[in-house]
């Protein structure tokens, strides 16, 4: 399960284990449509490459990041082994 915590980033619970995955994303204000569609599918691609749901969350949270950051555009959005260098 993951919830959404306003402005701070994501509770996420797991096999009775709940851990909070913050939000990396500018202070600034940035283009924010779309980003839980790729927060979504960066959480899946991690999944379905054998992380936890604890790891996938936080990648997906850094792949969300360089989407906003980049004013949504899509070209642009770190893959899965850019993140994992991080």
């Amino acid at each position: 399960v993951i919830k959404s915590h306003q402005e701070n980033g994501y509770y996420v619970y797991y096999n009775g284990k709940t851990e909070f995955i913050p939000y990396y994303a500018p202070s600034y204000n940035v283009y924010i449509m779309g980003a839980g569609d790729v927060f979504n599918g960066g959480m899946l691609a991690g999944i379905l490459k054998g992380l936890s749901p604890f790891e996938a969350a936080f990648n997906a949270s850094k792949q969300t990041a360089g989407f906003i950051q980049n004013n949504g555009i899509i070209k642009n959005i770190p893959s899965f082994e850019e993140i994992m260098r991080i």
